[in-house]
């Protein structure tokens, strides 16, 4: 009786490479640069090429978080703590989620959610609303999401909850008259740089 040939006796007779192969380590997406225009209304991203130009609403109250992926995420910067802080706590950054700029490259589920605002040197950009609600929460404590705000981490007393007004309503403003209308107001502006 002869014995079955061992599955490494049989690798080296084939010549068959056994080596186990290497994985990438999956990319960790990281801050890049974050920018508060002072008064600027142009946001220039010049290692991807394009810009974007910002109505009279926004200024003085966004900034722009840049992220290893190339993502781009446009938030409010308000004047109020919270304003200025947004959800930090669980996001990593400052200010409050306006939208989102972003190519099928760093998420492949873009089409899904998404509008395409353009094409700068053969990329695609899309377009992603992601509003915040932290402001409102403050000013409803007793809300539907009064269980989520930590009020002592924003430290609201009376100067802060009437800068938190303030913020709502321009908020509210960019909301209704630029981002509900984003085809009109937003993505005519976004080109690439000359």
């Amino acid at each position: 009786m002869t014995e079955s040939p061992t599955s490494t006796e049989m690798a080296s007779e084939n010549q068959i490479d056994v080596q186990p192969t290497p994985t990438k380590p999956p990319e960790i997406v990281k801050i890049t640069n974050v920018m508060i225009p002072k008064q600027e209304l142009v946001y220039r991203n010049e290692t991807l090429g394009y810009q974007i130009t910002f109505s009279e609403n926004w200024r003085g109250h966004y900034l722009v978080t840049e992220y290893s992926s190339g993502n781009v995420c446009i938030g409010f910067y308000g004047k109020s703590k919270t304003g200025r802080m947004g959800e930090k706590d669980i996001t990593g950054r400052d200010g409050l989620d306006m939208f989102y700029i972003e190519t099928k490259q760093s998420n492949p589920d873009v089409s899904v959610y998404q509008y395409k605002i353009g094409e700068v040197n053969g990329i695609e950009y899309f377009y992603r609303r992601g509003y915040s609600s932290i402001l409102f929460d403050i000013l409803e404590p007793d809300g539907w999401r009064k269980d989520y705000v930590d009020r002592e981490l924003y430290e609201i007393d009376e100067e802060e909850l009437r800068l938190v007004e303030q913020d709502a309503e321009r908020f509210m403003q960019i909301v209704q008259e630029d981002l509900w209308n984003a085809e009109e107001v937003i993505f005519p502006t976004f080109k690439a740089i000359e």
